[in-house]
């Protein structure tokens, strides 16, 4: 089978093991479809997409003769891009069509929750029922879609995750920081992380450092650190874009915290064996699911929380070596980017198998 993947986007770094596993497939010769610069891949074929805007809508100029050369397109879920919505509406084309996303409406800003009410929520059920498969980040969607009438059979779910660097779970066997990753935005609670460290460290002068991994507003960040006196207490880093030493901030670290967003920071934190803490209303395109209270990590919705899981993890470090455990445990058992691959390439194949219907 020819199968084109297409995004209106940049092709991202982190989705390139994901996909070689899926091109590894005898039955299956991937293209990668995107907007940016030719990435040289060793193992697939790309093509570059001249992308067009139309007011809010966009469009890809000849995409109707790209699809053409493909068995299957594997396409985002973009209901604003007019290519897509021609395709989905073409009534005898030769090709099939997997449409591929959260399912539900994301959480990108705060207010705007997961799965919150759209106006345009029959539209799009409209345009989901017009493909041929959906594939889901998460298993979250299918009985919402199952209520709308989108066959079961239909839908799969490539749960969303990362590569991650394997290692034993017990090295190194000191884990001794908090840590923090992601940009430094103040709408993902850093302060509010900062100020419940300073109360932790003021009831345990000793506790764990906390290293913030992060470009942005350091200058802004490091002043509240002066302010709340824990200087010496807090390292910033800087961002760290290589898998290796971003591991071993990890591998030393005895929480990830997050207090208001809970992106693929989750499942790269799980697979290194670190629980994550966040809150049940963080900002997220479902990797928040990932986070099972008490088992991969816990849900603080306020600053005292947030202080008190600190100071626990420090007084009993056993419990959360347990918990750490139980979240490398979840990651390498359910969310390599095997298991993420194998979800794409089910649908993929039953497409082809009904390609008569």
């Amino acid at each position: 089978m020819k199968l084109i993947f297409v995004t209106q986007n940049n092709l991202m770094h982190y989705r390139i093991p994901i996909f070689s596993i899926v091109n590894s497939q005898k039955d299956i010769e991937l293209t990668l479809a995107h907007c940016e610069k030719t990435a040289n891949l060793l193992d697939m074929q790309e093509v570059i997409l001249e992308r067009r805007k139309i007011g809010p809508f966009y469009w890809f100029k000849n995409f109707g003769k790209i699809c053409k050369e493909y068995d299957v397109i594997l396409c985002m879920a973009y209901f604003q891009n007019l290519s897509v919505l021609r395709m989905l509406l073409k009534r005898r084309r030769k090709f099939k069509v997997i449409l591929w996303g959260i399912g539900v409406r994301a959480s990108t800003k705060p207010g705007h929750t997961y799965d919150s009410n759209s106006m345009f929520e029959g539209l799009k059920e409209f345009f989901y029922k017009k493909a041929d498969a959906l594939v889901f980040y998460s298993s979250y969607p299918i009985e919402k879609h199952a209520k709308y009438g989108v066959p079961r059979e239909r839908m799969f779910v490539a749960n969303n995750t990362v590569e991650v660097i394997k290692h034993d779970y017990n090295y190194p066997s000191i884990r001794e920081q908090f840590l923090f990753v992601g940009t430094l935005y103040k709408t993902k609670g850093l302060d509010k992380l900062l100020s419940a460290y300073a109360d932790a460290c003021k009831k345990y002068p000793n506790i764990y450092k906390l290293t913030i991994v992060g470009d942005g507003d350091i200058s802004y960040y490091m002043q509240m650190v002066g302010d709340l006196h824990i200087d010496g207490k807090v390292e910033f880093t800087g961002g760290i874009y290589d898998a290796k030493p971003l591991s071993e901030q990890f591998l030393k670290s005895v929480l990830c915290i997050s207090p208001n967003q809970a992106g693929l920071t989750v499942l790269i934190s799980l697979g290194y064996g670190v629980p994550f803490v966040t809150s049940s209303d963080a900002l997220t395109g479902g990797e928040r699911l990932n986070v099972i209270e008490g088992q991969t990590g816990f849900y603080c919705d306020t600053q005292e929380a947030i202080t008190k899981i600190m100071i626990d993890s420090y007084q009993n470090p056993e419990k959360y070596r347990e918990i750490g455990k139980s979240a490398y445990d979840y990651y390498w058992k359910n969310r390599t980017p095997e298991r993420m691959a194998q979800g794409i390439i089910d649908a993929v194949r039953y497409v082809a198998e009904n390609k008569n219907n």
